[in-house]
């Protein structure tokens, strides 16, 4: 049999094992540098289908803990809503990515209440202007330092994705995202390289400009396009500037542990 009950993810809980599940596919967005299936039109499922889901991974597999895979989590707050009201009874944790926009105290509560132990957010980048230019519609950063301190202290631990490198970046706005990011004090940070993904509008901007087009090296972890002004060391080195910055950090290490401590005894 498959030993389901090994996948445990110790953030949410370790009372038993954490399993994926879907409510939504697609994206309505249309951000020119996501990996998401930007050609896939966007479509939920109802919040009754997720719960009754949900309900038979618990009694089944002794699921604990749930980790959606929806690209988009929240794109329709009523809906998100109604699924918390379902899953509030089940007493199981989860996780989700979601928009900070489309987040508020009172929303956030409801999902703490209904058992949500980890947030995945896109913050991107502190230069709102280039992420317009990429098509990207930017929730406003004070919104977002808002959800992040409130989800903080609903026990909510937060994910902050971060990406370096687009068309319009250069040393001086990483360093402010980087700043960003220090400020923000998330729980933990991601920072990934831009990557011209198959059926972007960056993959278009960056005809001709590509050192390789194989799938498995569009990772996000180096660069593999010329950038207009970064070279593919500058960005490797500024990318580990980043993570060392963010968790060398007195502050970070403290909040980390605090953080961490409680999750494991939720």
């Amino acid at each position: 049999a498959f030993p389901v009950g090994r996948f445990r993810y110790a953030l949410l809980t370790q009372r038993g094992p954490t399993l994926p599940i879907q409510s939504a596919r697609g994206c309505p967005y249309g951000c020119g540098y996501c990996p998401w299936r930007v050609t896939a039109r966007y479509r939920e499922r109802e919040p009754d289908a997720v719960v009754a889901e949900a309900t038979h991974l618990r009694a089944r597999y002794g699921a604990r803990a749930l980790a959606f895979r929806d690209p988009m989590f929240n794109v329709r707050p009523e809906r998100v809503r109604a699924l918390a009201r379902g899953l509030r009874p089940l007493d199981l944790k989860w996780s989700a990515e979601m928009r900070a926009d489309r987040l508020d105290p009172s929303l956030l509560d409801a999902l703490a209440d209904a058992g949500l132990r980890s947030l995945e957010i896109g913050v991107e980048s502190a230069d709102v202007a280039m992420l317009e230019d990429e098509r990207r519609m930017p929730p406003d950063l004070a919104h977002i330092e808002a959800v992040v301190r409130h989800a903080t202290r609903r026990g909510v631990r937060v994910i902050c994705n971060y990406v370096l490198g687009l068309p319009g970046d250069d040393a001086e706005r990483i360093h402010r995202t980087i700043a960003l990011a220090e400020r923000l004090g998330s729980f933990a940070v991601q920072f990934t390289t831009a990557t011209p993904y198959p059926g972007t509008t960056l993959e278009t901007r960056a005809e001709g400009k590509m050192r390789s087009k194989k799938l498995d090296e569009l990772t996000g972890f180096r660069s593999t396009w010329a950038h207009p002004t970064l070279s593919g060391g500058d960005l490797a080195a500024l990318r580990e500037e980043a993570y060392v910055r963010y968790h060398f950090r007195a502050r970070y290490a403290w909040q980390f542990a605090r953080q961490a401590a409680r999750a494991l005894l939720d």
